[in-house]
């Protein structure tokens, strides 16, 4: 599964927005599937590599306490995976910001990629960077959110099971 997934990231994205245009229709469905296609692959790798790296020892400890796979992976591999799970949900922040933007580039009548894209239109040069500015605050926001709520979550203790 992992050559179909590594195919998939290596299409540029902003050339399957007609396709997905045409699949999905102008709405915002378009939008939501290109930011989804964009945001989907660093978060399963950091993901699949934090569940990897779950410790054998405590693995091994509750399989001779008959624990059960779903114990496994909910009380043991996520919260040994979880900073990384949020290291892929940083990244995803601003990787959404630019699927949004494209997907407000190739058909949208709202949003600041639609603002920044008519601006150009009518060489309004100082409406365009108030557009990109924003995106930057909104980027710098999202990372931030994504930081507060992986300190509020993420565990420093290193145990792993409660």
């Amino acid at each position: 599964m992992f050559p179909l997934l590594a195919g998939l990231q290596a299409m540029p994205k902003v050339a399957l927005g007609p396709i997905i245009l045409v699949w999905c229709g102008y709405g915002s469905a378009s939008k939501i599937v290109l930011v989804v296609l964009v945001c989907f692959f660093p978060l399963f790798v950091n993901s699949v590599n934090g569940l990897k790296r779950a410790d054998g020892e405590l693995l091994n400890t509750c399989r001779a306490f008959s624990a059960s796979r779903w114990f496994l992976f909910f009380h043991v591999k996520v919260p040994c995976a979880a900073a990384e799970i949020f290291s892929g949900l940083r990244i995803g922040v601003s990787l959404a910001l630019i699927g949004a933007v494209a997907g407000e580039f190739l058909s949208s009548q709202q949003g600041l990629g639609f603002l920044i894209s008519s601006s150009s239109v009518n060489m309004s040069v100082a409406t365009m960077f108030a557009g990109v500015v924003l995106l930057a605050v909104i980027g710098v926001t999202g990372a931030h959110v994504v930081r507060v709520v992986q300190h509020r979550v993420v565990s420093c203790s290193g145990s792993a099971v409660t």
